[in-house]
């Protein structure tokens, strides 16, 4: 059902106009609308029985659900969302290596490449979190960034694996990457220091993100 496709994508569009509009209750509906109706289309182009690698990726998109309810609380639950995010991260990351995962020379070098950012982040973050007396919340940021990390490196690895298609995995990597880059935004934006229509584009980037991953899925399961 294409349609439920287009109606997340105005969901999604709806919603980056009310952060730039700065229409908090318009966000109300059309942050946690995007993804309730993306996990709809989704379900809807499954084939059936679902298959492993499906409803483990919809538990991913359920749980970033509940992260976005969270988040958009009128009293934010910042550490409950961030739980709810690390449990869709470990989601995606099963869902990528159910088929397998590929250990080669180019997925050793992406692992130390990221280990390195995510060090370089954290680090970078530090004083930012002591200044504002947020301290506490470094271990699990670190945990998360190491997870976020994961993900990543396990969408980037499936071009390596010759059990997913071109196309699905190019699809996946830049889902991830997307994803990836988003939550440095939001952290950058939260933590560190607000930048002019920051809140807009790491939102985009999350649903685009969001929206890659799915359609890679599918790609994947030959839905398309």
């Amino acid at each position: 059902m294409m349609l439920l496709f287009v109606l997340s994508v105005a969901c999604a569009v709806t919603e980056w106009i009310a952060i730039a509009a700065r229409r908090r209750h318009w966000e109300y509906g059309a942050k946690p609308a995007t993804l309730l109706v993306l996990i709809l289309w989704f379900l809807s182009e499954l084939p059936r029985p679902w298959p492993a690698l499906g409803w483990l990726f919809a538990v991913g998109l359920a749980c970033s659900l509940l992260g976005d309810v969270l988040l958009i609380l009128p009293r934010e639950r910042f550490v409950a969302g961030l739980v709810a995010f690390l449990a869709a991260h470990l989601a995606y990351i099963v869902a990528f290596n159910s088929l397998g995962t590929a250990w080669t020379t180019t997925t050793a070098a992406i692992a130390v490449a990221l280990l390195v950012l995510t060090a370089a982040f954290l680090r970078h973050l530090r004083p930012a979190l002591l200044a504002k007396g947020r301290g506490g919340l470094l271990p699990a940021l670190a945990v998360y960034s190491l997870i976020l990390g994961l993900m990543l490196w396990s969408a980037w690895s499936l071009p390596q694996n010759p059990a997913w298609s071109n196309q699905a995995s190019v699809m996946i990597a830049v889902g991830g990457l997307l994803f990836y880059l988003s939550d440095l935004g939001l952290a950058q934006n939260k933590f560190v220091r607000p930048t002019p229509g920051g809140r807009v584009v790491t939102m985009a980037a999350y649903h685009l993100a969001q929206f890659a991953l799915s359609w890679g899925v599918l790609l994947q399961l030959g839905a398309f």
